[in-house]
C-alpha cells in the first residue's frame, strides 16, 4: 500500500511538471512569434520608404494576431519644418500568459526602423 501512494504521488508531481513545462515553452514561443512579428513589420514600413497604406496594414494584422486597439504603434521622427521621415519607431504590445501558474503580463517589443 505504501508504495502505491509513493507511485500515485510520484505521477502527480510528474504530470505538474510537465504541464508547467509545457505552459512555460508555449508562452516562450508566443514571445518569440511577437518578436519575429515585430521584426516583419519593421522590414515592411522600411522597404516601403514609411507609406501609410503599409503601415496601417501591418497595424490591422498586428490587431488580428495579438489583439487589442493599438498593438503596434509607429512614431515617425521627421525634421523640423519637414516631411522627410529621419526614422521611425515601432512598438508591440503583447499579452505573456503562463496559464498554470495564473501569471498574465502585457509585455513590449520595440524596434527603430532605419
Amino acid at each position: 500500500m505504501d508504495t502505491v501512494i509513493k507511485a500515485m504521488t510520484g505521477l502527480f508531481f510528474t504530470l505538474l511538471l510537465v504541464y508547467i513545462g509545457i505552459g512555460l515553452i508555449l508562452s516562450s514561443l508566443h514571445a518569440t512569434r511577437a518578436n519575429r512579428a515585430l521584426s516583419e513589420y519593421v522590414d515592411r514600413i522600411s522597404c516601403s520608404n514609411y507609406a501609410d497604406d503599409v503601415i496601417e496594414g501591418c497595424q490591422k494584422d498586428a490587431r488580428e494576431q495579438f489583439g487589442g486597439e493599438n498593438a503596434l504603434i509607429v512614431d515617425k521622427q521627421t525634421r523640423a519644418g519637414s516631411n522627410h521621415v529621419r526614422f521611425a519607431t515601432a512598438t508591440l504590445t503583447y499579452r505573456f500568459q503562463i496559464p498554470v501558474m495564473g501569471f498574465e503580463s502585457v509585455h513590449t517589443a520595440w524596434a527603430v526602423i532605419h
